[in-house]
């Protein structure tokens, strides 16, 4: 058994991030037993979005963008046109699959 988090109210896991690698994990990585502190609190409001970029690399962009305006999604997911047909086949969303044609003006 490990003791892994913050102490004394400040981030001090030493230079691995213990906790994210345990969250992120899904439950895979070990078992939690006990968790003090607070929770965070509940949120008052939540939107969905869907959006589409043309490159990874330009949703890389949006994703750091967001976080460095102050904002703390719940969940940001990343699909693939692989991944968006076979939630489709299976769930018919109605998701796009791809970037929509601009009009000429």
């Amino acid at each position: 058994m490990i003791e892994v988090g913050a102490k004394n109210g400040c981030y001090e896991s030493g230079p691995f991030d213990l906790p994210g690698l345990i969250c992120g994990h899904e439950g895979t990585f070990g078992i939690v037993t006990k968790t003090l502190g607070p929770a965070d609190p509940k949120a008052t409001n939540f939107r969905t979005l869907v959006a589409i970029f043309s490159t990874t690399a330009d949703a890389c962009a949006v994703v750091a963008e967001v976080i460095a305006a102050g904002m703390l999604p719940a969940a940001m997911e990343m699909l693939d046109g692989a991944m968006v047909t076979l939630i489709e086949d299976t769930f018919p969303l109605r998701l796009p699959e791809k970037l929509p044609s601009s009009r000429a003006h």
